[in-house]
């Protein structure tokens, strides 16, 4: 993706912001929360991520460790909250369709600074993924400006804008510095005011983003018409993959996964962007944002290595 000895070397990932459970009305609680999933597959992948979030003492928060010790993930920065729950997501059914309620006032709201600084002190170099969800709030944005302040760390904007949580302020800021930006095309067109999607106005609109952010990299997520980046004045984009969909949930974490590799590996624009838009189609064939077992990620690896 950059040219060799642009970046020397690219450390640890360290992930910031929401673990929480999609709940049903049958009871089910599915783990998820892209900075999760993202941190999920790239445990998959091989790599040892750092996952920066906060979850209650309860019996969610007791899954979210279990869930991360049998991956092999490090809990290290999963902080414990005594008064706030861990994070949850209510989930109807409204006419055949599913309705998101995010709730308000849980533990990822409210990620602690002081517990961060003994583990960042260890990185060097560290690509620094984080959205916009769990700046919500005072508490946690305080302790996400604060890592950007003292850390200055190769930041990966993944912008995730979830109604009503953000407004125009916050994703100015959370742009601000950011070296790779990634969004789909609704949050481009919401953030852009544009009035109708079409694939010219997007792509003029991510040159836009690029020249006032200064990002080196815009990544923008088209659903099934695929995906396209933007950077160092060049414009590349690939067509979506047809597979048979169980399911759309972490389609855009997948991707941002694999983006988070790329950068990590030096992979040039186009190879990571074929592999970025395979491995989401991949997900988009099972139910859940992420794999039980690691065959996936074995398959992937086994294909890249070869290719």
């Amino acid at each position: 993706m950059y040219e060799e000895g642009e970046i020397e070397s690219v450390g640890r990932p360290v992930l910031f912001g929401e673990v929480l459970f999609d709940q049903f009305p049958d009871g089910a609680a599915i783990i998820g929360g892209a900075p999760f999933n993202v941190a999920y597959h790239l445990r998959g992948f091989g790599l040892n991520p750092l996952m920066i979030s906060r979850i209650g003492r309860d019996s969610l928060g007791e899954s979210v460790i279990q869930t991360m010790s049998r991956w092999g993930m490090d809990v290290s920065g999963i902080q414990i909250d005594d008064t706030h729950p861990t994070g949850r997501v209510s989930v109807k059914m409204v006419e055949n369709n599913h309705s998101f309620t995010i709730l308000p006032k849980q533990a990822y709201d409210h990620i602690a600074w002081e517990p961060v600084v003994p583990l960042l002190e260890q990185e060097h170099n560290f690509l620094f993924y984080h959205g916009t969800l769990a700046a919500r709030t005072e508490g946690s944005r305080q302790a996400l400006l604060s890592i950007l302040n003292q850390w200055s760390p190769l930041t990966l904007v993944d912008l995730n804008l979830r109604a009503p949580w953000w407004n125009g302020p916050l994703v100015r800021e959370a742009l601000t510095g950011a070296r790779w930006i990634k969004l789909n095309d609704s949050e481009l067109t919401d953030i852009s005011g544009l009035s109708t999607v079409s694939e010219t106005g997007l792509e003029r609109e991510a040159v836009r983003l690029q020249k006032n952010t200064g990002a080196e990299l815009i990544a923008v997520t088209r659903g099934e018409e695929g995906a396209f980046f933007y950077g160092g004045g060049e414009l590349m984009s690939v067509e979506g993959i047809d597979v048979t969909i169980a399911d759309t949930v972490g389609a855009g974490d997948a991707f941002s996964a694999v983006l988070v590799l790329g950068i990590t590996f030096g992979w040039d624009m186009p190879t990571t962007l074929q592999r970025a838009i395979h491995f989401a189609a991949a997900i988009c064939t099972i139910r859940g944002a992420v794999p039980a077992s690691r065959t996936m990620y074995s398959e992937f690896i086994a294909q890249w290595k070869s290719s």
